[in-house]
């Protein structure tokens, strides 16, 4: 498979810098408030990396990135565009601005980060020819055929003992389950007899979801700086989860929209089955 980290990938990077759909399909990118534009250390949060393994990106690529809108402006001029935000190094004189282009170049570059891989992963997976296995196909024998019909159809007996075995969660979701049915984790936890944490604590352990932190505020009750921070669901589980924006609660300090993340019922037993819970939910006091 292409390697695009290499330096002779420039031209298939090039060819690439428009798909920025795939940072929002493989994470959630926080932007400053124009949608448009992040900060080196939104950039870091993204890949999950320190902010100098970014810094040092750019430094040997300052070229690439450059041609993807990257520019370095003054506090000042900052601050006239995006106002003065909290999270900011109050000793910075210049902040960096990132395009979404210039985030996916970094991904492009970044080698010692699961996002980026995941990130190039999806852009490769996404170019290859849909055609790639005609010419396969035209060699096939008569014998060939014959075999993948006794294949075909040991596969169906075993999607028919698939089925049967699943017939109670599929009776479950006929009854209960609207296609856009969503839970919080709490009630999703409550539904197998786990609090809130627990719920948590188990989806990130088993590699389902994972903390993203929204930056630093100070807390007035604690006196001292907190981190806040959301979850995100890995790419591979997107399907399991609903990320919504909490219009109607209070912002973060840097501006941004809080979300947060539900569980589709469609995939309860799903989520509870990867974290090793009962099959059994708890219905109006019964079990399902």
């Amino acid at each position: 498979m292409l390697d695009l980290t290499l330096p002779e990938a420039r031209a298939q990077r090039d060819s690439l810098t428009t798909r920025v759909d795939v940072l929002d399909k493989v994470g959630t990118l926080a932007t400053l408030p124009d949608d448009m534009h992040v900060t080196t250390d939104m950039v870091a949060t993204y890949y999950e990396v320190p902010i100098d393994t970014v810094r040092s990106v750019v430094k040997l690529n300052r070229e690439e990135i450059d041609d993807d809108g990257y520019r370095v402006v003054s506090r000042t001029d900052f601050e006239r565009s995006f106002g003065d935000l909290s999270n900011l190094d109050p000793r910075a004189r210049s902040i960096a601005l990132f395009p979404r282009r210039a985030v996916l170049r970094v991904g492009m570059l970044l080698r010692d980060s699961q996002r980026a891989r995941e990130v190039r992963d999806y852009l490769l997976d996404a170019e290859r020819p849909a055609d790639i296995g005609r010419s396969r196909a035209e060699l096939l024998t008569r014998a060939d055929l014959a075999r993948m019909v006794l294949e075909a159809e040991e596969e169906k007996a075993v999607i028919a003992a698939a089925l049967e075995s699943a017939a109670p969660a599929i009776a479950y979701h006929d009854r209960y389950v609207a296609n856009d049915d969503a839970a919080t984790v709490k009630a999703w936890g409550a539904q197998f007899g786990i609090s809130e944490p627990t719920a948590y604590a188990l989806l990130v352990d088993r590699k389902v979801c994972y903390k993203t932190v929204i930056g630093e505020r100070w807390s007035n009750r604690q006196k001292r700086k907190v981190t806040e921070y959301e979850y995100r669901a890995y790419a591979k589980h997107l399907d399991w989860f609903d990320l919504r924006p909490q219009h109607n609660a209070p912002r973060h300090h840097n501006g941004q929209v809080r979300q947060t993340l539900y569980v589709r019922q469609a995939f309860a037993l799903h989520l509870a089955s990867k974290c090793g819970l009962s099959s059994q939910l708890t219905i109006d006091g019964g079990a399902a």
